[in-house]
């Protein structure tokens, strides 16, 4: 049951990530090893190919893909747009693990 709220300036509900596609699952949500950065690690459930954008908290300085033990993959970032990271390709019931960095 969701309350209505009476005072305050805060919405009634929000989300800490929220995912383009709902085929995509946030299963992991997790602060790295190392450096200042959060993982988010996601699957495809429907075995289709499919691009998400994923909407994060502010402040999201930049995002990449690493392998499933956190290693860097290459250099590539992925595009950030208004604290949305852009065109993270999944494929057909893949696992994907992002490092976001934050200012």
């Amino acid at each position: 049951m969701r309350g209505q709220s009476t005072r305050g300036s805060l919405p009634d509900h929000t989300c800490f990530l929220e995912v383009s596609k709902p085929n995509v699952i946030v299963s992991i949500l997790k602060e790295t090893e190392y450096g200042n950065r959060i993982i988010i690690r996601c699957y495809e459930t429907d075995g289709k190919d499919t691009t998400v954008t994923i909407q994060c908290p502010a402040g999201i300085r930049n995002a990449a893909k690493v392998n499933i033990i956190e290693e860097e993959l290459n250099n590539d970032l992925l595009p950030i747009e208004n604290n949305k990271v852009k065109d993270v390709h999944i494929g057909k019931f893949a696992i994907e693990t992002l490092p976001l960095s934050y200012k």
